[in-house]
């Protein structure tokens, strides 16, 4: 059953990722730009960025050239190959990965962005496990996630699911920020961004040394 959830979800983004670009950037600019700016305030020229659920490159390409290098990396065999038509930056590169599972070694990324993916994966506490793995010492997280703190969040949740859009986790705010500090890290930063027509939270935290602690992935929706 979970195999083919899995295969359901990824083929959803597989299905529209020739879509992709044009809805996040007209549907989402506000959003974005507003994202663009938070995040490259975390970056500097000497960091090596490991991006996870890239999509099509919308953080990728405007942020890339604020690193060292730059990784995006997306599950979606689809969404990498319209990402790569895309790429401008040398320093950057596109690549299929799971981040439940990632090839890479341990302690290499001073940074990790997942941004907007993690209530939409199966199993985010392995992500988790992985990015801290994957993060060198005292290295960030930077994970901008929709929480659900609207009324009519359940609406839109039923909605997407019509679509063929799955929301695997709906966390409130405070549980948000338990996952992540239950998973290994530190807060730096949580605020709900304006901008957003959901509610957003950008989220920064910084890597605790040490076994990853015993988080769940809370409620499935």
């Amino acid at each position: 059953m979970k195999q083919k959830e899995n295969r359901d979800n990824k083929s959803f983004w597989d299905r529209i990722a020739k879509l992709y670009t044009r809805i996040q950037e007209k549907g989402n600019k506000q959003l974005y730009e507003t994202l663009i700016k938070k995040i490259e305030a975390h970056l500097s020229d000497e960091q090596s960025v490991l991006e996870l659920g890239c999509g099509t490159g919308q953080l990728s390409l405007p942020l890339a050239p604020k690193a060292k290098t730059w990784l995006a990396t997306d599950f979606s065999e689809r969404m990498i190959a319209e990402a790569k038509k895309r790429e401008k930056s040398s320093n950057l590169c596109f690549c299929v990965e799971d981040a439940t599972a990632l090839s890479f070694d341990s302690n290499r990324f001073d940074v990790v962005l997942i941004a907007n993916t993690l209530h939409i994966m199966p199993k985010p506490k392995k992500a988790l496990e992985e990015i801290h793995r994957v993060l060198k010492t005292d290295g960030l997280l930077i994970a901008p996630t929709f929480v659900a703190e609207e009324k009519i969040h359940r609406l839109k949740l039923w909605l997407m699911k019509r679509i063929g859009f799955r929301v695997f986790h709906s966390w409130k705010l405070a549980e948000f920020k338990a996952f992540i500090c239950q998973n290994g890290f530190e807060l730096l930063q949580c605020e709900l961004l304006p901008t957003s027509p959901w509610s957003e939270c950008f989220l920064v935290a910084r890597k605790i040394n040490g076994t990853v602690g015993k988080g769940s992935d809370f409620k499935e929706v």
